[in-house]
């Protein structure tokens, strides 16, 4: 009788710590499955912060410089969107250099120079145009804002 006791006990027992193993694992597995969700939309909602300031700059800019002269010119980067403080001779050139959105302020008329440009977004593709007679279209990877502008005449495209 003491034999089949002990060997319940012991059957118990195993049972008892092969339960605990499985609870153990189940929840080890949800904190996994949990940090990876978590990582993810924490990665997206990165993305998409990085999508909007992007676009939210752009109009920025052109809202803040609405009665500046505002001009789309070809260079060997693509396209430039050239924002021009006539007192001062100035501009605010926002063009893209391998994959990133960039600005620089330099004399307007002056050569390009992305070494001494700042940083505005990562994108792989800019492209500006007149959807009507005052109206930007700007197309970047984070999609498409319309701005008003004062168009210079005699800007390009």
């Amino acid at each position: 009788m003491n034999r089949t006791k002990e060997k319940q006990s012991v059957s118990l027992g195993l049972f008892t710590l092969g339960i605990a193993a499985l609870f153990i694992g189940g929840l080890l597995m949800l904190v996994v499955f949990g940090a990876v969700s978590y990582r993810t939309m924490v990665s997206v909602q990165r993305d998409n912060d990085e999508t909007r300031a992007l676009s939210a700059y752009l109009l920025t800019t052109l809202t803040e410089r609405r009665t500046d002269p505002v001009r789309i010119e070809d260079s060997s980067f693509g396209q430039v969107l050239v924002v021009s403080e006539e007192e001062t001779g100035y501009a605010i050139r926002i063009y893209c250099h391998e994959g990133e959105l960039v600005e620089d302020y330099a004399r307007d008329g002056s050569e390009l120079n992305p070494l001494n440009a700042n940083p505005i977004g990562t994108t792989g593709f800019f492209e500006v145009r007149e959807a009507s007679e005052g109206l930007l279209a700007i197309t970047t990877d984070a999609g498409e804002v319309f701005a008003r502008a004062s168009m210079q005449e005699g800007g390009g495209t």
